[in-house]
């Protein structure tokens, strides 16, 4: 576990990406994290499982966790652990049918 697991990072971040030959991936500002992550969390409290098909709940949980990832509000490293802890389990309740 890295020193800064859990803390929102208070900087700005660009990374070069190969798979953007060089270029950036668009990363939120700093400044405004906590209010992204709140209302990403309470569009995800408010989404109702019950009566949608499987591909319907993983489209939503892959636009979820790719807006948490596009966010990156933690530092290096911890974006990509806490995805996988979050769709992980939501993922396998949502492929046997059960509410997440």
């Amino acid at each position: 576990m890295l020193k800064h697991a859990g803390e929102f990072r208070t900087y700005e971040i660009t990374k070069k990406e190969w798979v953007l030959e060089g270029d950036t991936v668009l990363y939120l500002n700093w400044e405004d994290l906590r209010r992204a992550i709140d209302y990403d969390l309470e569009k995800e409290r408010a989404y109702i499982y019950k009566g949608k098909s499987p591909d319907e709940m993983i489209t939503h949980l892959t636009r979820f966790v790719s807006r948490l990832w596009q966010t990156h509000a933690f530092g290096e490293g911890n974006v990509f652990m806490l995805t996988v802890r979050i769709a992980t389990p939501l993922i396998d309740r949502t492929e046997s049918g059960k509410q997440p």
